[in-house]
């Protein structure tokens, strides 16, 4: 349904198909952080696995487990509203209605299919989606609240409070203790599909999900003449100015009746800016100076790229260096789940990196330069599921940060899964290269791969890079070729000699498995 923030279709309507659907024998659920949908369709599953004797399975993912609070994670606006629920009370909300959940998407196809056969051996059985489950397992590690909404424009909140007080609402400067304050604002409701006003008894982060009270109002119509004047206020702010989200907490004084406004929070929509260049004098007020926005997050920007760093020190600006694998991704959703399922295997990722739709193979390049200039990063994940983005184009653009930023010099291990459109044409590319690339098909294999490089583990040679001799998946073999003869690559230009000993090395490795695949499926037919 994507994850724009007033939705046209949500799970509910795409289930409620499904389950009438005879060519539909099992469902997949793809969520993600923001918005209520995944609760919904869980409170959907509940009721359809009640009133059917045999339902159909249910898998599902939700993506955005480790993420960086208060940002924008990649081209879609994934990103967690004020009383929404996390990835994990996601997750744990599909799960207890009954659906199978996975943790990436490469599980799917064997969960569904044992799934299908259960139900096809027993129809009448009704916990026949529930034949796996899995723990989601989280780290320890909380990255710190932040202030800034970084795709989105957030603005200071002196300039917020600029916007209020041109609108008659003075801001208090007297401290309100936690207890007495409430929360008042207006943001988008994806499941009405509206604005809305949200009212919040408490302003405490652990409580604002269960007590938030959402009071949805047409676009076109506007609020009703009885609210008050912070609410019109508000409501002129937002729509004005295009707001995804404006908020102040309000307090009550000791003495008198008037209302304390304090602490505002705003957040516009950045594309009105970018797609149709409105509002340039609000998002000019934007704040990047280095302690609101990462200097590198700031230079991915400019070149349309998604980039945030993970692993902030709760006390502290510096990272824990134990985030050491650096993730190179096309799609939100796909980028959002590297990050959760390395989480799962043990690994830590340095950071969230969309790469956006329209790509190109410099636009790969400058990743590369954003992962690399984190010292931390230990080896590169490249995981891409091609449909806009090219599978031979990433690959090139992977060639090309090897000849141009030194790669190799830098000793740095570089393991790429490349699926999708011209996925055959990426991997030949990387094949012939010649370049010490762990290249896999599977997504588990790619994975476990990096994380026993973060952790210092041999990067080997000359071996099948899952290190079997006859993967069910065969991947691309690691071996290294002098980086001059990478511009033929590159320009798609074929070799005019096979004259040099590493040719020579190539042709041999390429005979030797062809030998020993040839001789490995005779003993199998």
């Amino acid at each position: 349904m994507g994850g724009d923030m007033v939705a046209g279709t949500d799970f509910v309507d795409a289930l409620k198909v499904f389950e009438h659907h005879e060519d539909t024998h099992g469902i997949i659920i793809v969520g993600e952080i923001g918005g209520y949908a995944e609760e919904e369709a869980a409170e959907w599953i509940k009721e359809y696995r009640k009133r059917c004797s045999s339902p159909k399975p249910i898998a599902a993912v939700v993506g955005g487990q480790p993420i960086k609070p208060g940002y924008v994670m990649g081209h879609a606006g994934a990103w967690i509203g004020r009383a929404q629920n996390s990835a994990k009370e996601k997750y744990k909300a599909l799960e207890s209605a009954g659906a199978t959940m996975v943790d990436h998407p490469s599980q799917f196809g064997e969960v569904m299919t044992r799934a299908l056969k259960v139900t096809s051996s027993r129809p009448s059985s009704p916990s026949s989606s529930t034949s796996q489950r899995r723990e989601y397992h989280t780290s320890s590690h909380r990255s710190p609240p932040t202030k800034s909404q970084r795709r989105a424009l957030h603005l200071p909140a002196r300039h917020a409070e600029t916007l209020l007080t041109d609108r008659g609402i003075p801001l208090t400067r007297t401290t309100i203790a936690d207890s007495d304050q409430r929360l008042l604002s207006i943001a988008i409701d994806r499941s009405s599909r509206a604005p809305s006003f949200l009212a919040c008894p408490t302003t405490d982060p652990e409580r604002l999900s269960a007590t938030a009270k959402y009071f949805p109002f047409d676009f076109s119509a506007g609020v009703n003449a009885s609210v008050s004047t912070l609410a019109h206020a508000l409501y002129d702010i937002f729509i004005m100015h295009e707001g995804l989200y404006i908020g102040v907490k309000i307090s009550l004084p000791s003495s008198g009746s008037d209302l304390l406004v304090h602490d505002p929070e705003f957040i516009f929509d950045d594309s009105a800016l970018k797609s149709g260049g409105r509002h340039a004098e609000l998002h000019a007020l934007r704040d990047v100076s280095p302690t609101a926005l990462d200097p590198a997050e700031l230079r991915a920007e400019a070149d349309g790229i998604v980039y945030v760093k993970l692993g902030m020190h709760a006390d502290s600006q510096s990272y824990d260096p134990s985030y050491n694998i650096g993730t190179l991704v096309n799609g939100a959703g796909l980028a959002m789940n590297t990050v959760d399922a390395l989480a799962l295997r043990g690994g830590r990722a340095a950071n969230f990196l969309d790469t956006g739709g329209k790509a190109t193979s410099e636009t790969v390049k400058r990743s590369f330069e954003l992962l690399l200039a984190d010292e931390r990063v230990k080896v590169i994940f490249v995981n891409i599921f091609g449909g806009l983005t090219l599978g031979d184009m990433i690959a090139r653009g992977i060639l090309l940060a090897f000849q141009e930023l030194g790669l190799e010099k830098k000793g740095v291990p570089v393991v790429v899964r490349i699926r999708g459109t011209n996925e055959e044409e990426g991997q030949r590319i990387l094949k012939e290269s010649g370049l010490n690339i762990w290249a896999f098909d599977g997504f588990d294999e790619a994975a476990a791969k990096c994380v026993e490089l973060a952790r210092g583990g041999d990067e080997g040679s000359w071996i099948p890079a899952n290190g079997s001799p006859f993967p069910s998946q065969v991947p691309a073999y690691v071996h290294r070729a002098p980086i001059s003869s990478l511009n033929t690559i590159i320009g798609e230009r074929e070799r005019n000699s096979c004259g040099s000993s590493w040719d020579l090395l190539w042709i041999f490795s390429a005979i030797f498995s062809a030998i020993f695949s040839a001789s490995f499926w005779m003993e199998h037919i």
